[in-house]
């Protein structure tokens, strides 16, 4: 959503169909036991070592190819008790498992950055802020709830704002649908702010009053959103992709 001052472009959030959880959303943290994790050529260590990526697969064995028995998320606190070929095996409690040694560090990592933030750093805006108003309205509670999710205000380009829930939408339920919308409400208003940089403007004069769908499918075809906010047309699309190769008037 839009806003400039006093005037806003208003509009609901429609209602989507969460798509399926990510390929690195998984349960609990687990490991296996057995003798099958035993692996030859073992050098014996004792350390600790931090995960690094956002979720890593905990394996059976020594491979990329190995079952998977269980993952750990960023940050994760692991014990090292071997180590060979770039796999460390670790221990928690009395199970083990293996990871790539390469994904491991000796510091605990930094939080890694919230959704809304990579995805708007990816494409160029620099700042997100988290809030339950807007110069759009007051921002929705809740993934579920019906309303205004985000909001991009003219009068502060290079930046977005989202609702306050898409900080920690992990811990709501579903967290699938919170997902979802965090995602689509973030690729939305970075649309508005490519397309400034785009045109020299945020409403260009091809995208007249249609400035809303006309970024629904700018996200979609120069942001990777996996749905519109509003919906758009064939029309907005071209309109998108004008706007795209600088024929903004």
């Amino acid at each position: 959503m839009l806003a400039a001052g006093a005037v806003v472009v208003a509009g609901l959030f429609g209602a989507c169909q969460a798509p399926a959880p990510p390929t690195d959303a998984v349960g609990p943290p687990s490991v296996v036991h057995g003798p099958e994790l035993r692996a030859s050529a073992v050098v014996a260590v004792t350390t600790y070592r931090y995960v690094l990526p956002l979720r890593l697969w905990v394996r059976s064995s020594p491979s990329s190819t190995a079952r998977v028995v269980g993952t750990f998320t960023r940050g994760t606190r692991v014990k090292v008790v071997g180590s060979t070929h770039g796999w460390s095996r670790i221990q928690r409690g009395t199970g083990y498992g293996w990871l790539p040694t390469a994904h491991l560090a000796v510091h605990a990592p930094p939080p890694a950055p919230r959704l809304a933030d990579r995805v708007a750093h990816a494409y160029g805006v620099a700042t997100v802020l988290y809030s339950t108003t807007s110069a759009c309205g007051r921002l929705t509670t809740s993934p579920a709830q019906g309303g205004v999710l985000g909001c991009y205000e003219l009068a502060h380009p290079g930046r977005i704002r989202v609702a306050a829930w898409m900080r920690h939408y992990s811990t709501m339920s579903p967290p699938s649908l919170g997902r979802s919308r965090t995602d689509v409400t973030a690729r939305h208003e970075v649309a508005h702010d490519m397309i400034r940089r785009r045109c020299g403007t945020a409403l260009p004069r091809v995208a007249g009053s249609r400035i809303e769908h006309v970024a629904d499918a700018y996200s979609r075809l120069y942001a990777n959103a996996p749905e519109a906010y509003y919906g758009y047309t064939a029309s907005d699309a071209a309109k998108a992709r004008a706007i795209h190769a600088g024929r903004c008037s």
